[in-house]
């Protein structure tokens, strides 16, 4: 419910303004589902075969039969759900330049590029590259294609075999390709079939790897939760 009025500045849409009037009590994904046809696409079937088998791990809500340490857990699952929906929207409200820098932020963020050498070539005449991270030495090369694209625009393979065929150009056998969107069964199975090492990235796995490496979100609150020190008790007895 964000749109993007200039570069880092953001202003809420028509949308976020109607659901204020509302003056709702609580926004949670419920509420959100009810009103944003985006969020509820967001909230569907995984973007790709690695996604799929995370929803399917995804925590039931809590129980009364739960213990506190269960609730916890749920909570913090739920609250990690709609932080992933709240950068969804962020990066759909970013330029395409920016998202390429993103990208490249991203891919530090998960280790790759030792010594942070990672750099954005994306713009026009880029060749279907968008960024590129490489080792201290070069040796170890990887391209990067980004698509900030809407939900219902899946990339289908001509993009993958597109970014492919760049990667042979250089002799470039890593690639990862990142999307806002979806991938089509047909791109998922081309990039299987390719002799390369393409890894695709979807809009749900996106913001999961951004939440848990850290990009793009910070620390804003921490509870301390404790137990009873049995080794402290067990020592005062004689």
């Amino acid at each position: 419910m964000l749109k993007r009025e200039a570069r880092g500045l953001y202003a809420i849409s028509e949308e976020g303004r109607r659901v204020l009037a509302e003056n709702p009590s609580k926004i949670d994904m419920n509420f959100l589902s009810a009103r944003s046809e985006k969020y509820r696409q967001f909230r569907a079937v995984g973007h790709t075969e690695t996604e799929q088998e995370g929803a399917a791990n995804v925590m039931p809500g809590p129980t009364e039969q739960d213990t506190p340490e269960e609730r916890i857990a749920a909570a913090l699952t739920e609250l990690n759900k709609t932080l992933q929906s709240d950068l969804y929207e962020r990066l759909l409200a970013m330029d395409e330049s920016d998202f390429e820098r993103l990208i490249v932020e991203l891919m530090l963020g998960l280790g790759y590029g030792a010594g942070g050498l990672g750099r954005r070539t994306g713009g026009s005449g880029d060749g279907a590259i968008d960024g590129i991270i490489t080792d201290a030495l070069g040796l170890d090369v990887i391209y990067l294609q980004a698509k900030r694209y809407a939900y219902d625009s899946a990339i289908g393979p001509d993009k993958i075999r597109e970014f492919a065929g760049a990667m042979d150009a250089h002799g470039i056998v890593k690639g990862v390709f990142v999307t806002t969107s979806r991938y089509t069964k047909s791109a998922l199975e081309y990039a299987e079939r390719s002799p390369k090492r393409l890894r695709l990235i979807g809009g749900e796995e996106l913001t999961r790897l951004m939440v848990k490496h850290g990009i793009g979100v910070r620390d804003d609150k921490t509870w301390k939760l404790q137990k009873i020190d049995e080794n402290f008790f067990d020592g005062l007895m004689e």
